[in-house]
């Protein structure tokens, strides 16, 4: 609700130029955008799921990584989720060097100085790095450090492999529905 009420009294004299009407005529099957959202729309909640009926704990972690990977071209999608996979790797071996280095008093401070370094880093691989520290510094409370790790590296892992043969399908699938309509 407090929300809602935030928006709206930052919103409420804004003009829009574009009504509904404008937006659904902007939907084209034939578009990279339209492919892209309708990518996202779909892949998203079946990672979700998956990971969901295989009971994996903190299945949001797969489809935050899905959700990440997924772009509207898929030599940009390859390249992020090499990034994200690497990056992955490297921010769950930082916050391990971190969490035996640092005292147990401040594991806590981990994930805010992850959240830091999330805003200084202008490439998506080192964002992957930080993003993982933040993650890691919630979860090693409920399942260990070892069971954190496995699980962050698991989900994310499964979460953009999924979303890039997911995305290769679709996009693919969409390619032949428009070449035989032409």
């Amino acid at each position: 609700v407090l929300t809602c009420l935030v928006f709206y009294r930052n919103h409420r004299n804004r003009v829009y130029k574009r009504k509904i009407q404008d937006v659904l005529q902007e939907f084209d099957l034939s578009s990279s955008r339209t492919k892209w959202q309708l990518c996202q729309i779909l892949c998203v909640p079946a990672v979700l799921c998956i990971a969901e009926l295989f009971k994996m704990p903190r299945a949001m972690w797969a489809g935050i990584a899905a959700m990440s990977a997924i772009l509207p071209f898929m030599e940009d999608m390859q390249y992020r989720v090499k990034k994200r996979i690497v990056g992955n790797i490297a921010g769950v071996l930082c916050f391990t060097a971190l969490y035996f280095l640092l005292p147990s008093s401040i594991y806590a401070y981990i994930g805010i100085l992850g959240g830091i370094g999330v805003g200084f880093s202008a490439k998506y691989g080192w964002q992957a790095v930080f993003n993982t520290f933040g993650a890691l510094a919630i979860a090693a409370e409920s399942y260990g450090l070892k069971g954190a790790v496995s699980l962050r590296v698991i989900q994310n892992i499964f979460g953009v492999v999924f979303a890039l043969v997911f995305c290769a399908v679709f996009y693919w699938g969409m390619s032949k529905k428009m070449a035989g309509e032409n």
